[in-house]
């Protein structure tokens, strides 16, 4: 919104100057009632073609008026229109006694239907900037550096005037109609501007509210300024004032900005913010040199509030965001736009058999700005999930965005690591590691029954990487290996409730209210190859039987194919002897009893054994997941001594004394 109205004021603002000194040469030059050699001269001063195709009057006195009718300034040679500047009529009213004392006042300046067209070409070029010296003369003093520059205009007028800006580097094309309307003392009258157009195909209105142009020439106070723009669905404005309105320093406003979705700011302010849901936000907007900063801004994204300071530096080759953010309460779904999903929703994907975004990543948006962004979320809620609070340290360079420090409270556990998206190539790469340590089974469960019998606590990590133009992409063809562990873990009716009656006898592991049972150790350990995982190891070990797992699970195409088959440790608890299959997909997986296979009833401590041996070199990760003396720690390490001794040690309770 800052740039629209800096556009605006800036450029009819230095085009109303040129055309005050153009005017004002009328009086100075010979024109001798020609308008052909007064054109020419006018077109000698400013580099461009000038015409007058109209007739020209003068009426004298003490306030001489000047009209001139179809006046036309030639656009720049690589212009989209012949045009610059055309005007219906131009009418300069200029006060004699005051010119013959070396001072220039305009009383009247009125432009009756002004076409002004600024643009800018591939290469940055201005159509505004004049280009040989003599029009560089003529440049400086009709685009002032300092406000007592500014010509003396105490009545500005435009009448169904149009103001065109084209920058096809920035993506802006607008069109807009802009009158003027003034009122009051020429001392403290206000100039209002109000366009309406397009920018980029969405509908644009703009008002502005600035001082008068006598305020302007006044270096004693600050100029008021007021702007208020609608972009499609994006509204914001600033009201404030600016110490040099001229150079934009000094700047001092309170700017507010709303819309549905943060990701459409993007070709207004070229931020690359992600899809978000509804927000609003307020604060100050400040200029420090070439820093823009919005500060101490508060307001809400979705069902979070976010408050902090932004600053934007322009003075580099690419513009660099430094931002402090933060979150009383964060809703998970407000941050479903990083990973592609729709804002506000969670759904990250356009099939709706799928749960892995598949949303493209936008690469043109993560080279458009490096960035140095800190996140605090206080209070997270994610859905019924037992999230604590967030912190996060993004940082962009080049294309390269870096998360790291990550570290989120889940469940009286933590989860930290580094998350890394490389966008330097055409197709991007990316790599995740995290840890998980001590996160307790018991905070996702909210019914007072289930928290008494259900327990465990988790530890782990997760580390992968891949290439793909999305996140599913990216997972369909990864490689690294997912590690998780439970110890210390119990539960009564929970595999009754969550995969039914038939499941829970084949495994024999069904539990009564009275006699819940107990899991010592659960270990999954899966590599991860171009996509697919598969269960090297897949170990319960309970009161009742060991439980090992097989198969795998494609994240390609988000199929699971996995077996869970019972090794008693009492025979006689068996009423089924299938093993369990899981299949279908992530969005809707299947359970059920695998009629074809018959369950193993021999060999269990070697199976076990052979599972948990090779994952000797994890114990000092175990323990930094689940703490010193877990019972999961105990369990490998006896595999890993003798295959035997695990087996018959595995129905035995633990050194430390729990069940």
């Amino acid at each position: 919104m800052a740039r629209v109205g800096r556009i605006v004021v800036w450029g009819l603002g230095g085009l109303v100057a040129l055309l005050a000194v153009l005017i004002i040469a009328l009086f100075v030059m010979p024109w001798n009632w020609a308008r052909g050699p007064l054109a020419k001269r006018l077109s000698d001063a400013s580099d461009r073609s000038v015409a007058i195709d109209g007739p020209l009057h003068l009426h004298l006195g003490a306030t001489t008026r000047l009209v001139a009718d179809q006046v036309r300034i030639a656009n720049a040679p690589w212009g989209s229109e012949p045009d610059m500047l055309r005007v219906g009529q131009v009418s300069v009213a200029i006060s004699l006694a005051d010119l013959l004392r070396g001072r220039t006042v305009l009383p009247e300046l009125k432009l009756t239907e002004p076409d002004i067209l600024l643009e800018k070409n591939q290469d940055g070029e201005a159509n505004w900037r004049l280009a040989n010296p003599k029009a560089k003369v003529v440049q400086t003093v009709a685009v002032p550096k300092r406000r007592t520059e500014v010509p003396i205009i105490e009545h500005l007028v435009v009448e169904r005037g149009r103001l065109a800006y084209k920058d096809p580097t920035h993506g802006i094309d607008l069109d807009s109609r802009i009158n003027t309307a003034v009122g009051g003392d020429p001392a403290h009258q206000q100039v209002t501007l109000e366009g309406n157009g397009n920018f980029q195909g969405a509908p644009f209105r703009l008002s502005i509210e600035g001082g008068s142009i006598l305020q302007l020439r006044d270096q004693s106070k600050p100029y008021p300024l007021r702007i208020e723009a609608v972009i499609g669905n994006t509204r914001g404005g600033v009201d404030g004032t600016l110490s040099e309105p001229l150079n934009l320093a000094g700047i001092d406003l309170q700017m507010h900005l709303s819309g549905d979705n943060l990701a459409d700011i993007y070709p207004i302010f070229g931020i690359p913010t992600p899809n978000t849901p509804p927000y609003s936000l307020q604060g100050r907007l400040i200029r420090r040199g070439d820093s823009w900063t919005f500060q101490d801004f508060n307001g809400t994204v979705g069902a979070s509030d976010l408050s902090g300071t932004l600053s934007v530096a322009t003075a580099a080759n690419k513009p660099k965001m430094d931002a402090v953010l933060t979150s009383k309460t964060l809703d998970v779904k407000d941050l479903g736009g990083f990973v592609g999903a729709t804002p506000g929703h969670g759904e990250a994907t356009s099939n709706p058999d799928r749960l892995l975004p598949d949303r493209p990543i936008n690469l043109e948006r993560l080279r458009a700005m490096d960035m140095d962004v800190h996140f605090q979320g206080r209070r997270v809620q994610a859905w019924t999930l037992p999230f604590e609070d967030l912190n996060a340290t993004l940082k962009v360079a080049g294309g390269k965005a870096t998360l790291d420090p990550l570290a989120f409270g889940l469940a009286n556990g933590r989860i930290s690591g580094i998350v890394v998206l490389d966008g330097r190539q055409d197709l991007p790469a990316a790599h995740l590691d995290l840890s998980v340590q001590r996160v307790s089974l018991t905070e996702f469960f909210h019914d007072p029954r289930l928290r008494k019998d259900i327990s465990g606590t988790f530890g782990g990590r997760v580390d992968f990487g891949g290439r793909g133009d999305s996140t599913a992409a990216i997972l369909g063809k990864a490689d690294g290996r997912i590690t998780l562990f439970m110890g210390d873990g119990r539960f009564s009716e929970l595999l009754v409730d969550l995969i039914g009656l038939e499941v829970g006898k084949a495994l024999g592991v069904l539990a009564t209210k009275d006699t819940p049972v107990t899991i010592r150790c659960m270990v999954a350990d899966f590599p991860l190859k171009q996509g697919m995982l598969n269960a090297d190891t897949l170990v319960f070990d309970t009161t009742t039987s060991n439980i090992t797992g097989q198969g795998r699970i494609n994240l390609a195409d988000e199929a699971l194919d996995l077996q869970l088959t019972a090794h008693p440790k009492k025979p006689s608890v068996f009423t089924a002897s299938a093993p369990i299959q899981v299949g279908g997909t992530f969005r809707q997986p299947s359970f059920g009893v695998s009629p074809a296979a018959e369950a193993a009833r021999s060999g269990t401590a070697a199976a076990l054994g052979a599972l948990l041996t090779p994952l000797g070199a994890l114990i000092p990760f175990i323990d930094l997941g689940l703490g010193k003396d877990s019972p999961c720690q105990q369990l490998i390490e006896q595999a890993g001594v003798n295959p035997q001794q695990a087996g018959r040690g595995a129905g035995a309770k633990p050194s430390s004394g729990r069940d």
